[in-house]
């Protein structure tokens, strides 16, 4: 099943293919497209999302480049938990912001000791 929608999707590919996609034959084509189509789904995309990223793409479709354009094109609710998770979770907690540092002009920088936050333990980098 996987087979005939790479090969639906390497006929329908009407764009040009960049330099370096001219070498390759059309079975090496058809093995980069499943491959990628692969790695896709084991992320936990859906058949029908795979195939929208790799009809946009085209020939000169990545992983990566893939990944980027389902990220960038699929509702947040779509993805697959593990990339619809990430900063999300941060913007529902709420919290607290306090200024820890006001530098005037010709001084040299202090923090105020009083100041603490009960959420300075929950901060996460970015």
């Amino acid at each position: 099943e996987n087979e005939n929608r790479i090969r639906r999707l390497l006929l329908n590919s009407a764009r040009p293919t960049p330099a370096t996609d001219d070498t390759l034959t059309k079975d090496q084509k058809a093995k980069k497209l499943k491959t990628v189509y692969e790695k896709l789904s084991c992320e936990g995309f859906t058949d029908h999302h795979i195939e929208l990223a790799l009809s946009a793409l085209k020939e000169c479709a990545t992983f990566e480049s893939a990944l980027d354009w389902l990220c960038l094109n699929l509702p947040g609710n779509e993805l697959p938990l593990k990339f619809s998770s990430g900063s999300s979770f941060h913007y529902t907690e709420g919290g607290s912001v306090g200024v820890i540092l006001n530098q005037q002009d010709n001084s040299t920088p202090s923090v105020d000791p009083s100041i603490t936050t009960k959420d300075q333990a929950l901060e996460s980098p970015v």
